[in-house]
């Protein structure tokens, strides 16, 4: 498995040191997670504030970025094997105590962290769903239902702000 690993943050005091590594063994999945073959990885602020120090590392090493997109190869012995051979968008690969993230070709989690992506969605696209789409439906929807009130969305123009503005539930809204 070919992967970028990092250590250390960007900055004065403390300088990243980043290596790309093939032919790296790759695990089998556990129990309720689902290995998958990455086609496209995202990078979102807050994988750059990790990268950046702002956020406190959690191991000296790791495989950056949470997003991605890719086909589930394996499944582990709770997953259904229906899930075998999808196409999925993923989230939260390097974060909540694991290490390994989306900049690798191959990653293992859990089942709950995999969504089918739609055969119409490429794999770029499906890699920016994670953190900015679901940040922007949690967003939108904190209040509750919002059937006939209007909304308004600042800063529209970012990954948030898009998928915010874009909410399949758009035309029920104001």
């Amino acid at each position: 498995m070919r992967k970028c690993e990092q250590s250390g943050t960007i900055g004065k005091d403390r300088p990243t040191r980043s290596s790309f590594t093939a032919n790296s063994p790759r695990r089998s999945p556990e129990r309720a997670r689902s290995g998958c073959f990455l086609e496209a990885a995202g990078v979102n602020p807050s994988d750059t504030y990790r990268r950046g120090g702002l956020v406190p590392a959690e191991y000296s090493r790791v495989i950056p970025s949470s997003d991605g997109a890719g086909i589930v190869d394996k499944v582990g012995p709770m997953v259904p094997e229906r899930w075998v051979g999808k196409r999925v968008w993923l989230y939260n690969g390097q974060r909540n105590g694991r290490w390994m993230g989306t900049a690798a070709e191959y990653i293992s989690l859990s089942v709950d962290l995999v969504t089918e992506l739609p055969g119409h969605v490429s794999f770029a696209e499906g890699a920016t769903l994670g953190i900015p789409g679901m940040t922007a439906h949690g967003c939108v929807f904190a209040a509750g239902p919002l059937q006939g009130k209007i909304v308004l969305v600042t800063g529209g123009a970012g990954a948030v702000g898009h998928y915010a503005c874009n909410s399949p539930h758009g035309p029920a809204l104001r």
